[in-house]
């Protein structure tokens, strides 16, 4: 009987000691991935780097922040990816016909690399205007844009834009309709991909 009580007191223990293994390493893992995460104030300023306008309301959502913003052109809601500060989506919630109707005037876009379009278009989810890809494109690859498509992905909208380098080659430019960033290169003559 004293076998038993001493082997189970053993199982007892070796449990509680894995449970407080796992419970720290957890703890541990949960800190460490808490202190890489974007910040509130980083996902504003990111936002803020390729909009001028005022803030309104940020809120926690899932894996990013919802930030509402308002200009002259309307009342934005923009989503912030928490890991890797980049505009995941940007939507329009109100548009302003007319600058002069806006109650509270804000200050225009602003001119970063790429601006947005100071127009809004017919679908909110595109803020670059082609012309505005092209020349984010050609920053990238030196050269003369052949074609520019502008493609939905599972509700996120990409421009590819094609380039013909002065030696011949092509490449196509992969960029994102709301925030311009360049998603991808890719080269069209050798296979060879250049993500950034």
């Amino acid at each position: 009987m004293t076998t038993r009580k001493n082997s189970w007191i053993r199982w007892a223990a070796a449990l509680l000691l894995l449970a407080a293994v796992l419970g720290i390493t957890a703890l541990w893992r949960w800190d460490t991935n808490k202190d890489s995460q974007v910040s509130e104030e980083a996902a504003r300023q990111t936002v803020l780097h390729y909009y001028k306008g005022d803030i309104l309301d940020v809120a926690e959502q899932g894996d990013g922040y919802v930030i509402q913003l308002k200009n002259k052109q309307g009342l934005y809601e923009l989503k912030v990816d928490r890991n890797q500060a980049v505009i995941a989506s940007i939507r329009m919630l109100e548009r302003y016909p007319d600058s002069n109707q806006d109650p509270t005037p804000a200050p225009p876009l602003v001119e970063a690399t790429p601006s947005p379009n100071p127009s809004p278009t017919s679908n909110p989810s595109v803020i670059l205007t082609e012309k505005e890809a092209s020349d984010t494109a050609l920053k990238k690859v030196k050269g003369s844009v052949k074609e520019v498509e502008l493609e939905d992905s599972r509700g996120k909208w990409y421009y590819f834009v094609e380039i013909e380098t002065a030696d011949g080659r092509e490449a196509t430019v992969q960029l994102h309709a709301a925030s311009g960033s360049v998603v991808s290169v890719t080269w069209d003559d050798d296979d060879q991909s250049n993500d950034d």
